[in-house]
């Protein structure tokens, strides 16, 4: 991204380019800190799985095949608030995920805590339900949310197992766009996430088109999928066993989820966006 891109986005969005800084700076800080003393410094993230539940049952998770997937159980906003109260204040990010993160029934009295304990805060949505819940994401001062989108409307639609997915979560993000336009400090930085499988590795430049064209989105992130193949997944469980004495099964469901990639067509978009070429 060029710079003048950069600061403009830095001024949009002041929450998130100091959380940017942070993280690029903290490790010095970090490293300075826990010299001085014996507790360890405050994390940079927490990342907090609210629900196993999600509303759709898209090809290349792995999240909705586990065995626990349809369990209902979750902890109440409270235990949540009462954890995340000894962070300071504005330097550690708060990351929301799921399953589906919005269909987590206390969702609205944790976002409340956590605006009022001065965290940013972070929220991975397939955002379709992303309409009905931008009003409180505005009003309770999330910093961003970052989307998931798998390619344009017919391919995003196919992967996600259900007709109208795109469609939903444009309008999300246009209530959004439309909440900041008469609230600017509710302003969130919106990141698509796409995640590169063998359904959507032939339109990669095409998504990045689509997405920077709608004007929706202030950063495309493209990502490779977790657990490939079980080689990797067993060689993360023995080092899971070794350094924290339990075990990670996660990576079972992740398994030849993805699909077969071109690992060459990949990074041939890779080295066109790195150019600069592609919108």
């Amino acid at each position: 991204m060029p710079s003048g891109k950069k600061i403009k986005l830095a001024l949009r969005h002041p929450a998130a380019a100091r959380d940017w800084l942070r993280m690029r700076t903290g490790g010095f800080w970090a490293r300075r800190v826990s010299s001085r003393r014996d507790s360890a410094p405050p994390p940079r993230v927490v990342s907090v799985n609210l629900t196993a539940r999600c509303n759709l049952r898209c090809r290349m998770c792995g999240q909705w095949r586990r065995p626990d997937s349809s369990r209902g159980e979750v902890l109440p906003a409270g235990v949540l608030l009462e954890a995340f109260s000894g962070l300071p204040p504005g330097r550690v990010k708060i990351y929301l995920w799921g399953g589906e993160p919005l269909l987590y029934p206390h969702l609205e009295e944790l976002l409340s805590g956590l605006h009022r304990q001065g965290h940013y805060v972070v929220i991975n949505t397939n955002g379709v339900l992303l309409e009905k819940f931008a009003p409180a994401l505005v009003s309770h001062r999330v910093g961003g949310v970052d989307v998931s989108v798998d390619g344009p409307p017919e391919i995003h639609d196919r992967i996600r197992g259900m007709e109208g997915t795109f469609a939903a979560l444009s309008a999300g993000l246009e209530r959004l766009r439309e909440l900041g336009r008469t609230d600017p400090s509710g302003r969130l930085l919106v990141k698509s996430v796409t995640v590169v499988s063998e359904e959507n590795q032939d339109c990669l430049e095409e998504t990045a088109a689509v997405l920077a064209g709608s004007g929706l989105y202030d950063a495309l992130i493209f990502n490779l999928g977790w657990f490939t193949d079980a080689a990797r997944g067993e060689a993360t469980e023995k080092i899971f066993r070794a350094r924290l004495d339990c075990g990670s099964t996660t990576w079972q469901s992740y398994v030849g989820a993805l699909g077969k990639i071109d690992p060459a067509r990949v990074a041939a978009f890779v080295e066109k966006a790195a150019a600069g070429g592609l919108v």
